[in-house]
């Protein structure tokens, strides 16, 4: 026998699956944003050297640029936080960022992964919910 509170508590966990679908898919987004980032910056930085001779232009906000010139394309600049910056090698910079690159990389596979959880079990409630009123309707 089905009972109309069974469907109620589908429902629910529809509802709740679906806010949890829609925050992993959120998660996805910004890591893939960071992603793209940290690549970017990686690729900077490893033809950092050859701009070292050349002028360029850095963003100082509200679309405004100042010129500029590399003096030591080494050497950057790594915050640690609270306003608190070190100097590091170039070469050491990039293996910090493919070190998170590679934690991004795994916290996504693992989202991803979750992802699929959740649409599958989706999917099977969806199922469920449509055999309970199919059922529901041949009663009456």
């Amino acid at each position: 026998m089905v009972e109309g509170s069974e469907r109620i508590n589908i429902d629910e966990e529809i509802e709740y699956s679906r806010n949890l679908l829609g925050s992993v898919t959120s998660q996805l987004e910004r890591i893939q944003l960071a992603m793209a980032e940290v690549i970017q910056t990686i690729a900077v930085l490893t033809e950092l050297p050859k701009a070292s001779s050349s002028e360029g232009k850095i963003s100082i906000g509200s679309g405004l640029f100042v010129k500029a010139q590399v003096k030591d394309p080494d050497t950057v600049i790594f915050p640690l936080g609270s306003n608190v910056f070190t100097e590091e090698k170039r070469e050491s910079a990039i293996e910090k960022l493919n070190g998170n690159l590679k934690d991004l990389t795994a916290s996504y596979d693992s989202l991803m992964l979750r992802k699929k959880e959740l649409e599958g079990k989706l999917n099977a409630l969806g199922t469920l919910y449509n055999q309970l009123i199919d059922q529901e309707s041949k009663k009456q």
